[in-house]
């Protein structure tokens, strides 16, 4: 019989970590569209304009007040969300901003001997941009931040050293007209500075110029290239994060920056390593740097990817929904600041809302609505020990997931099986008697597929009596359904004490995270289609790499391993 205990806290679930993506070029606004009520029933308290790879496709910072855009590349035109009517919505609806700059027009033709691009930064375009954000020219909206392009590597185009260089101008810039604007707006100083970690995806790919070479060659070039001082590194991603990172190298440009992102982007449990890979390699590379060790981690687009062949169709619903539970335990685990879910209202298989008008949430939407309203300032219990990569526990075909905050504890007991389940879960290792419980249960309307986006969400409310009694909590679910259990009056054991204890008096340590190797996924999509190409020019083209993309990213650079011990 499955049986809870609790090992130690983790860290806590900022209310930060529950913001979305607006799409400028696809959305709108119109009052018939029900999109106040679509952040409003999502919880969502923070939204990024204009959306991902529509600002280097689309979006000038220097003129951003357009109802209609053009394609840079095709010179297309099509309806935009301009800054003014979405600051205006921000503002109605007391919601914060993060705020996009383009970044694939920065750079000018001139080239180093390595082929880089210079940055050639509007810097009148930005400073006015920026300040007329903070102080309000288009609404009185609080900027949480100014993110420095969208996918470099991908929509933006550049290599590392590009976009380094491009990044350490604007964030230079963009800090120091903060500063000016200060003692007028005292809130600029809230404003944050993000800047992209890097990648080794598509224009930022390294490896394949240095096949040929011995690793101590390549070693060698790489410090000689790029004017790095390394002994040795584990794969071709951090490389890029410390070519990037070389490029902040005076107290100006390194004191600007205020926060590192990443999207995250799942690929299915046989590599469940993809939830925390990216939030790794911070750890790795930035944060161990004494400059950016005390920087903040954001992701800016999160879900469970949308255009993996990893996934079929019924791979998503209510099997979504838990997987957005997995990835939110990665960003607690990791500290993650704040991060904005993609998308809010798509067509896509995982979105929160499907369609261009919102007429409800999908399942997954409805589950990320439900983490909204009860896990904010609650820190996550880990139910596994054993310094595992996620702190739930596991049984055959159910998880449990815990919470606790305040005096209350929260429990999602999530089924993996495609039949219907009946589990006795004893939590006598929790609780000593429990006072007051409320549960509900996520599932579809009878009949639906669980596993579809377009299945109806039914939010089912249960007796407590039916749940609860004698230690133990029943879970009687069907198809992937995932119930939430929310506990409060309770007297607690000995160790649920403790653990309670750490997190009252924010001194939980967290679970140890170990340093997993990096190892290559089994290239079984080597020979799939390539997405939609409009999913991924929307999703971002981290969400639609399998296969040999990531192996080529995650490579390890097994000789350079030999290095240096």
């Amino acid at each position: 019989m499955p049986a809870l205990n609790v090992a130690g806290s983790g860290k806590v679930v900022s209310e930060d970590l529950f913001g979305g993506n607006i799409l400028a070029h696809r959305d709108t606004l119109d009052e018939a569209v029900n999109y106040d009520e679509l952040v409003e029933d999502l919880g969502v308290h923070t939204l990024r304009y204009p959306g991902g790879s529509v600002t280097e496709t689309y979006f000038d910072f220097a003129n951003p007040d357009l109802d209609l855009v053009a394609d840079r590349d095709s010179g297309e035109e099509r309806d935009f969300i301009p800054i003014s009517e979405f600051m205006e919505f921000a503002e109605e609806e007391g919601l914060n901003a993060v705020l996009v700059l383009n970044t694939r027009d920065q750079l000018s033709d001139e080239m180093d001997e390595n082929g880089d691009r210079f940055a050639a930064i509007d810097e009148v375009g930005l400073r006015q941009f920026v300040n007329d954000a903070v102080s309000g020219t288009w609404g009185d909206v609080n900027i949480s931040g100014f993110e420095i392009g969208n996918e470099y590597w991908g929509s933006g185009r550049m290599s590392a050293a590009e976009y380094g260089r491009v990044a350490s101008e604007m964030a230079k810039i963009i800090d120091d007209e903060l500063k000016l604007m200060e003692a007028d707006h005292p809130e600029a100083a809230e404003s944050d500075v993000i800047v992209q970690m890097g990648t080794n995806f598509n224009y930022s790919s390294l490896g394949d110029e240095f096949s040929d070479l011995t690793p101590e060659e390549t070693l060698e070039l790489l410090n000689e290239r790029y004017d790095l001082d390394l002994d040795r590194l584990p794969n071709w991603t951090e490389v890029n994060n410390e070519i990037i990172m070389s490029y902040f190298d005076t107290a100006e440009e390194f004191e600007a920056l205020d926060a590192i992102n990443a999207h995250v982007y799942s690929k299915g449990e046989e590599v469940a390593w993809q939830r925390s890979f990216m939030l790794d390699t911070i750890e790795n590379t930035w944060m161990q740097d004494d400059r950016f060790s005390e920087k903040e981690i954001h992701v800016s687009e999160w879900n469970q990817s949308g255009v993996s062949s990893n996934f079929d169709d019924d791979d998503y619903g209510l099997k979504n929904g838990h997987e957005l539970l997995n990835i939110l335990e990665e960003f607690a685990d990791h500290e993650v600041d704040a991060a904005q879910v993609w998308p809010l209202l798509q067509w896509t298989k995982n979105t929160m809302s499907q369609g261009f008008d919102y007429e409800g949430l999908t399942p997954t939407g409805t589950m990320f609505s439900m983490m909204a309203e009860n896990l904010p300032g609650k820190s996550v219990l880990d139910l596994k020990g054993g310094g595992s990569m996620a702190d739930n526990a596991s049984f055959p075909d159910l998880d449990v997931h815990g919470f606790y905050g305040e005096g209350e504890a929260v429990f999602y007991f999530a089924s993996n099986s495609s039949n219907a389940i009946s589990q006795e879960v004893d939590v006598s290792g929790l609780f000593q008697d429990v006072g007051g419980l409320e549960a509900q249960v996520l599932g579809v309307a009878e009949g639906e597929n669980p596993g579809d986006q377009s299945s109806i969400a039914v939010l089912r409310t249960l007796d407590p009596g039916e749940v609860f009694g004698d230690g133990f909590i029943s879970a009687e679910l069907d198809l992937y359904e995932i119930m939430q259990v929310k506990i409060t009056d309770f007297t607690p054991t000995e160790a649920m004490q403790a653990a309670m204890d750490a997190i009252d008096s924010g001194e939980q340590d967290g679970s140890d995270v170990p340093d997993l190797p990096v190892t290559d996924p089994d290239p079984e999509d080597d020979d799939e289609d390539e997405p939609d190409e409009e999913e991924q020019d929307e999703e971002g083209f981290l969400a639609g790499l399998d296969g040999i993309a990531w192996v080529a990213a995650l490579l390890p650079l097994l000789g350079l391993a030999m290095l240096g011990g």
